[in-house]
């Protein structure tokens, strides 16, 4: 949303009604717009990622086995500044109480899950992931594996997908893991991550939100998730055909709106 900055708000009010068309993947965004004023050329589709197939990687490019009932777990250095204030360090430590707590409490094995590899190190997972993985106690460092960063999203996503639990920060990670039917905990610091579940669980009971976050509440959380993991798999079932139809419906509206502005297609 655009309501931190009243002034830039007015702005965009003004002018997102000149777009040939506005794809939002999600229904709080497009509920916000709505209220804007922007409702003519505005279309609810689903994220793209979920159409997504999953690759997997080689032996040589993977370097271990997915173990059975492994816990992906996705952790960015950009939760910092909505967690910590920015303060990188109390957020590395607060990680830290994550994993141990989630294996202590789970005891199931950890596969860290970089999902954005900037080349800056500031927005890097793979970077901060090592530096958790390096702050973890010895008693728990033989449950904790951590992907390799260089894997494509489609090689990504087949290993989330052989998870039995995940928990994400990255929006993108969590659809990996809605759409191969993962019960999944996201980690949300944006309206996007509320929007994605309100449209797949009409509740937010598999979100975390970061003014709320604490190893604890994660722990708790999780223990949640996995307590209704049954559930949550039929109801992803359930729900993926109609949001991959969403997906699809993207296609034809931009199409739509193409042939409006004079294209031939």
């Amino acid at each position: 949303p655009f309501s931190a900055n009243p002034q830039v708000e007015e702005a965009m009010a003004s002018h997102l009604p000149a777009m040939a068309a506005i794809m939002v993947r999600e229904s709080l965004s497009e509920q916000y717009l709505k209220e804007l004023g922007v409702s003519d050329n505005l279309y609810k589709v689903a994220d793209p990622a979920f159409l997504l197939k999953p690759q997997k990687p080689t032996d040589n490019k993977l370097k271990f086995s997915v173990p059975n009932g492994a816990l992906g777990l996705n952790l960015s250095p950009l939760m910092a500044r909505y967690v910590t204030k920015g303060d990188l360090e109390s957020w590395v430590g607060m990680s830290v109480e994550i994993v141990e707590g989630l294996i202590k409490n789970l005891g199931r094995p950890i596969i860290l899950i970089p999902h954005v590899t900037a080349m800056e190190r500031k927005n890097c997972d793979d970077h901060f992931l090592r530096r958790v993985s390096s702050r973890v106690s010895e008693a728990y460092r033989g449950k904790i594996m951590i992907l390799p960063p260089r894997l494509s999203a489609a090689e990504t996503k087949w290993v989330i997908g052989r998870c039995s639990l995940f928990a994400g920060a990255r929006t993108h990670a969590t659809i990996a893991a809605f759409s191969t039917e993962v019960p999944t905990l996201s980690l949300g610091y944006s309206v996007k991550a509320r929007g994605i579940n309100l449209d797949i669980f009409d509740t937010l009971d598999y979100c975390l939100d970061s003014t709320d976050l604490t190893p604890l509440r994660v722990i708790e959380r999780m223990v949640q998730v996995e307590k209704d993991s049954l559930q949550i798999k039929r109801l992803l079932r359930t729900q993926l055909p109609k949001i991959n139809q969403n997906a699809r419906q993207a296609g034809k509206f931009l199409r739509e709106a193409l042939q409006r502005v004079g294209f031939s297609l």
